[in-house]
């Protein structure tokens, strides 16, 4: 079988895998075919059958689009909970490299003299200089702790949505906030906003935003928020072995992650 068709067959297999199930899906029948052409075809090397399975893959699949994601509440000491967690994800997928980012956010809030609610959420790496790339479209992106009234970067199609520019002031839960910017993603696909429709439109059904504030102010919205972990395993770089033992990791994530080190009040994994 050449190479080109060797690929087909896997990009066929992963179309129906991930529309129907998701990535763990799409990693064991990665698995088992690269196996199974392994098994089946003479002279056909198993590092062959990775490179063919990778390709499908890529050729499937936008990789940033590859990702799982696992939320619980953020607990009293969160650098301690977001150490532990990474250790854990990181040990779960070894040897295979993931990236994981950390993020915060409320449920959906009330605003003031508004109909819809708003999604606030929080990062250390929500800045345009950070790995969650985004691009200020108005104002100056707003510093940390400290000031009254709060400061924040609204979604800017979320801003047009209410008629809002920079320095307006939004009141969430009783409590002021001046837009001091507006912002938009630089990719709305990428794995770290798990395809949420927010980033793309600013705007959904009854729901505005997000609304970016500092990590260390979310907590005034709700107590305690919810801590986010999005992780991506670099599967462009595996070999074929390593497909299975990821897509048992992904599986298991839920229960490797329910320590009292990192869950408070449940763990929930969800993937695209």
């Amino acid at each position: 079988m050449r190479n080109d068709k060797v690929i087909a067959t896997f990009s066929h297999a992963l179309v129906r895998g991930r529309a129907s199930k998701g990535l763990v899906v799409a990693l064991f029948l990665l698995s088992s075919l690269t196996a199974a052409i392994v098994a089946g075809t003479i002279g056909y090397s198993r590092a062959t059958a990775a490179q063919s399975a990778q390709q499908a893959l890529t050729q499937v699949d936008n990789p940033a689009e590859v990702s799982l994601r696992v939320s619980t509440r953020q607990q009293s000491t969160p650098e301690a909970q977001d150490a532990a967690a990474r250790q854990l994800i990181q040990q779960a997928f070894a040897p295979t490299s993931v990236s994981i980012q950390n993020s915060l956010r409320t449920e959906p809030r009330p605003v003031q003299d508004r109909p819809e609610r708003i999604q606030i959420i929080a990062s250390e790496d929500l800045t345009p200089q950070g790995s969650m790339p985004i691009t200020v479209t108005a104002g100056q992106w707003p510093g940390g702790v400290g000031g009254s009234p709060l400061q924040g970067a609204l979604h800017a199609d979320a801003a047009a949505h209410w008629g809002l520019t920079v320095e307006d002031v939004v009141v969430v839960d009783e409590q002021s906030v001046v837009i001091a910017a507006l912002w938009r993603s630089q990719d709305p696909s990428n794995a770290v906003w798990f395809n949420d429709p927010l980033i793309r439109s600013g705007v959904t059904a009854d729901l505005v935003g997000p609304l970016i504030v500092d990590s260390s102010t979310i907590s005034g919205f709700t107590d305690p928020p919810i801590v986010q972990w999005t992780i991506r395993p670099e599967i462009d770089s595996v070999d074929a072995q390593a497909l299975g033992p990821i897509a048992t990791a992904a599986t298991q994530l839920r229960s490797t992650l329910q320590t009292e080190s990192v869950e408070l009040r449940g763990v929930q994994v969800e993937e695209t």
